[in-house]
C-alpha cells in the first residue's frame, strides 16, 4: 500500500494595521474597469440579442426584422461601453488631478510607532 501524500497551499496578502495605516492612497485603475465594460458589453448585448430572438420566434416575426436584432446587440453592447469609457476617464482625472496632492500630503508625513499617529510636520498640532 503507498502512502498518500497530502499537500496544502495558501495564497495572499496580509498587512498590518500600521502597515495599512501608512499606505498611500490607492490609484485608481482605468484599464481594469474598460477590460470589465467590454466583456459586460458582449455579455449585455448576447442576453439583449437571445431576448429579442426568443420574443421574435415566439410572436412569429418575419425573417427581415432579425437585423434589427443585430442593431439591438450593438445598441446594448455600446450603451455599456460607454459607460466604461466614462468611469475610466473619471479615474483617470482622479488619477491625474486628485492623486497628486494627496500623494504628496503623505509623503510629508511621520508616524509615531509608540501611539501610531501620523503627524504633518506642515500643519500645526491641535
Amino acid at each position: 500500500m503507498t502512502p498518500m501524500m497530502m499537500s496544502a497551499s495558501t495564497s495572499g496578502v496580509q498587512q498590518t494595521q500600521l502597515a495599512a495605516l501608512c499606505a498611500p492612497p490607492p490609484r485608481q485603475q482605468p484599464m481594469g474597469v474598460i477590460m470589465a465594460g467590454a466583456v459586460l458589453s458582449v455579455i449585455v448585448g448576447f442576453v439583449a440579442l437571445f431576448i429579442a430572438g426568443v420574443i421574435g420566434n415566439v410572436m412569429k416575426v418575419p425573417d427581415k426584422f432579425f437585423p434589427l436584432l443585430f442593431v439591438i446587440f450593438f445598441a446594448a453592447g455600446g450603451v455599456t461601453m460607454t459607460w466604461a469609457v466614462r468611469r475610466a476617464l473619471k479615474f483617470h482625472r482622479y488619477n491625474s488631478e486628485e492623486l497628486p496632492p494627496l500623494l504628496a500630503v503623505w509623503q510629508r508625513k511621520w508616524v509615531c510607532h509608540k501611539c501610531h499617529h501620523q503627524f504633518d510636520p506642515e500643519k500645526p498640532a491641535a
